[in-house]
């Protein structure tokens, strides 16, 4: 049955948005909404796709729950879009960023370890995004990171977008194979949101750097398309 797995991620993202906005001590009121907001999010996203209960795979592991503390730091930063981080916030938000980063490689360690998930699969990927999204949301909106930099934030969502039209079409739609030129773009953008959020990282560098990672990512993805579209077959 599903009652028990799915009322065990209500019950666990309803205790982390109490951490989360008692960590902002409860105010101001605007980013504790955000934060929740995302933590509301994550928590429909894990509720559809907890698994049935049957087998192996079903239900929450070890790994995940530790995919839920860096989904946790990236609704903690996911405030910040609103609010400017002052002070002490700024390396509290640069500081839970990090952490976010770092933890996506203790989670899949864990999980390989102990009980890999149908959730977990699912779920790494979507804080693996939701990562990049909210810290580039943060360093364009207080000009921090260029505008144009957005692309690599919402990236993937329109990527996934595309992906279910075209299924949604009957059009012809290719699995992507592991690819470490992906793996190290996207460890370059999260490399070029941390110095944005590190308040000692002058803007005039950052702004300039994020324009050079951003132009291999951006052709990196348009092939990946290409690939999904049955265009490109090979992978590097």
């Amino acid at each position: 049955m599903r009652a028990r797995p799915r009322l065990g991620v209500v019950v666990a993202f309803a205790a982390l948005a109490v951490v989360t906005v008692a960590a902002r001590g409860f105010e101001p009121a605007p980013a504790s909404l955000v934060s929740v907001g995302v933590l509301v999010y994550v928590t429909v996203y894990s509720y559809l796709r907890v698994g049935d209960g049957a087998g192996t795979d079903a239900g929450v592991g070890p790994g995940d729950a530790v995919t839920f503390v860096r989904l946790t730091l990236v609704a903690y930063v996911a405030g910040f879009v609103v609010v400017r981080p002052v002070g002490a916030e700024t390396w509290l938000a640069a500081g839970a960023f990090a952490a976010a980063a770092l933890l996506d490689a203790v989670d899949g360690a864990v999980a390989r370890r102990t009980r890999q998930t149908e959730l977990g699969s699912r779920l790494d990927a979507e804080a693996d995004g939701l990562l990049t999204l909210v810290g580039v949301s943060v360093g364009v909106a207080h000009g921090w990171l260029p505008v144009v930099y957005i692309v690599v934030g919402v990236a993937r969502y329109v990527f996934v977008v595309g992906v279910v039209v075209r299924r949604r079409l009957g059009m012809r739609v290719a699995e992507l194979d592991e690819s470490t030129t992906r793996k190290l773009l996207s460890s370059a953008q999260l490399a070029v949101v941390l110095g944005a959020l590190v308040p000692v990282v002058p803007a005039s560098v950052v702004r300039p750097a994020a324009v050079v990672a951003m132009i291999p990512f951006v052709v990196w993805f348009a092939r990946d398309w290409l690939v999904v579209c049955g265009r490109v077959l090979s992978q590097v």
